[in-house]
C-alpha cells in the first residue's frame, strides 16, 4: 500500500456501487471497504484511521445517520469528514445530513466527475484543517510554557517588588510601577540588628555567614507580613520594615520575633553554637515610602529623618543592653497596659538637636528577668522621678536597691553611675538629664 496516498474509507451494502466507488478512485486512494454501519466502526482504530469516509445513508440495521451521529460522537474519528451518498434527494434529509456532521451530500447515481472534484476538495480541506490543528497544538502548547515562564517570573519579581509594596502604591502589577511613585503618610517604622555581627561572622566562612543571615531572615520575614508589616531593606545582618496600620502591629511582630529568636537559639545551642540577640528600634512618625533610583534600575525605599531617627534608636539597644525600644510618639498612642513598659530616659542621638524620650518594651525576656523587673519597677521609676528633679541622693538609693535585686540591668547602672557622678560634681542650674549621644 503506497502510505502517501489518502486513506478512503466505503460503506455501503451494495456490492455494485463499493465496486464503482473503488473503481473511480483506486488509481489515487487507498480504498478500505466495510459493507455495513456496523462493521466499519469495528474496523476504526487510533492507529489507521480513513482520511475521508463516504457513507451511504439507506442501510440494513444501521443507517448512516446513525452511523455519522457516532462517528461524530467519538473525539477519535470526530474530525474525519463524511460525505453521505444516497438515492434520497429530498431537501430535507440533506439538511438533516448536513446538521449530524456530514460535510457534504452525493446524490447516486454517482457521477465520477463530481465524485473525484469533491473528494480532492474535502481532502484538501482536511490537510489545511489538520495543518492548521498541529499548528494550534503547537501555539497551545508554546502558549503554556510562555504561561509558565511568566508565572515564574512574576514568582521571581514579587520576591523584588512584593505584592504588598504593589497594593501599598494601588498599583494592578509590577509593570505600573514608575520611578517616583510614592506614598506619603504617617507610619510606624522598624529598625532589627543582629547583635556582635562582625565577631560572630569572623568564626564562619562566607558560605556559613550567607546560610546563617539568610536562616535568621527566613524566620523574622513571615513575622512581619503576618502582622500587616512590609520589609522595605534588608541591611546584611539586619533589616528595616514599615507598618502602615497600627503601631501596635510593630510592637506585636518586634516581640514575636523575640520568640522566635529564643526558639532559634534553642536549636543552635543543641549544635552548641553562641546564641544571637537582636535588637529592635520601632519609632512613628510622618515618611514617603516609593520608588527610588534610575530607570535602569528602581527599587522600594523610604525617605524621612524619622527612618535616621528609628535606626539611631536601635542603635541604642546595644547601649542599654534591652532587646526593644520605641520612641516616645509611639507610648503615646498606644495602651501600655497591654505591654511591659517602662521608661528609659530622655535623649539627643547623634545628629539631631531635639530630645526623645524612649521606652522599653521587655515582654520577650527571660522569666526570672521579666518578674525581677515587674518586681523592682516602682523603684526604677521612683529613682527617675528623683534623679530628674536633681534629687541624687534618693536617686542613688532607690537605684542601689534596684541594684541589688537586678544586678545586670544595664539602664540601672547607668542611672546609678549618673546619680552619683551628678552627687558628687554637682549639675548646672540649666540640667534636665538628657544624654546626648556621641556615636550610633
Amino acid at each position: 500500500m503506497n502510505n502517501s496516498k489518502a486513506n478512503i474509507l466505503i460503506i455501503d451494502d451494495e456490492k455494485t456501487y463499493i465496486d464503482l466507488l473503488a473503481g473511480i478512485l483506486s488509481d489515487n486512494y487507498n480504498i478500505v471497504i466495510a459493507k455495513s454501519g456496523e462493521q466499519a466502526l469495528k474496523r476504526l482504530r487510533p492507529e489507521n484511521l480513513p482520511d475521508l469516509i463516504l457513507l451511504d445513508i439507506m442501510m440494513p440495521e444501521m443507517d448512516g445517520y446513525e452511523v455519522c451521529k457516532r462517528l461524530k460522537a467519538n473525539k477519535t474519528t470526530h474530525d474525519i469528514p463524511v460525505i453521505f451518498l444516497t438515492a434520497m434527494t429530498d431537501s430535507e434529509d440533506e439538511q438533516k445530513g448536513l446538521e449530524i456532521g456530514a460535510i457534504d451530500y452525493i446524490s447516486k447515481p454517482v457521477s465520477p466527475p463530481i465524485l473525484i472534484s469533491r473528494v480532492q476538495n474535502h481532502l484538501r480541506l482536511k490537510e489545511v484543517n489538520d495543518l492548521l490543528k498541529q499548528q494550534n497544538e503547537i501555539l497551545d502548547k508554546m502558549v503554556q510554557e510562555r504561561t509558565q515562564q511568566l508565572s515564574q517570573i512574576n514568582q521571581s519579581l514579587a520576591r523584588f517588588v512584593p505584592d504588598e509594596f504593589l497594593q501599598f502604591l494601588q498599583k494592578k502589577d509590577i509593570t505600573q510601577i514608575r520611578l517616583g511613585d510614592h506614598v506619603s503618610k504617617e507610619m510606624t517604622v522598624m529598625f532589627s540588628d543582629i547583635r556582635s555581627f562582625t565577631s560572630l561572622s569572623e568564626t564562619m566562612t562566607s558560605q556559613e555567614i550567607f546560610y546563617f543571615v539568610n536562616t535568621y531572615l527566613k524566620k523574622i520575614g513571615p513575622v512581619i507580613r503576618e502582622h500587616d508589616g512590609m520589609i522595605v531593606k534588608y541591611l546584611g545582618d539586619g533589616m528595616m520594615a514599615v507598618f502602615p496600620n497600627n503601631p501596635d502591629d510593630a510592637i506585636k511582630a518586634a516581640i514575636e520575633m523575640q520568640r522566635q529568636i529564643a526558639i532559634y537559639n534553642t536549636e543552635r545551642h543543641r549544635k552548641e553554637r553562641a546564641p544571637i540577640r537582636v535588637g529592635t528600634g520601632i519609632h512613628l512618625g510622618h515618611l514617603m515610602f516609593g520608588m527610588i533610583g534610575e530607570e535602569n534600575r528602581i527599587q522600594g525605599d523610604t525617605l524621612s529623618d524619622n527612618v535616621n531617627l528609628t535606626s539611631r534608636i536601635e542603635g541604642l539597644t546595644k547601649y542599654y543592653q534591652v532587646s526593644l525600644i520605641i520612641s516616645g510618639e509611639i507610648f503615646k498612642v498606644i495602651d501600655p497596659d497591654r505591654y511591659h513598659i517602662r521608661f528609659l530616659d530622655k535623649i539627643v542621638v547623634k545628629g539631631r538637636n531635639k530630645p526623645i524620650s524612649i521606652y522599653e518594651v521587655f515582654d520577650n525576656d527571660p522569666e526570672d528577668f521579666l518578674n525581677r523587673k515587674i518586681e523592682t519597677k516602682p523603684h526604677f521609676e521612683e529613682g527617675q522621678t528623683h534623679y530628674f528633679a536633681k534629687e541624687f541622693g534618693q536617686a542613688v538609693k532607690c537605684f542601689t536597691n534596684v541594684f541589688m535585686t537586678l544586678p545586670e540591668d544595664i539602664p540601672t547602672r547607668h542611672y546609678l553611675q549618673r546619680a552619683s557622678k551628678c552627687l558628687l560634681e554637682g549639675v548646672p542650674d540649666d540640667w534636665e538629664g538628657i544624654v546626648k549621644m556621641d556615636s550610633k
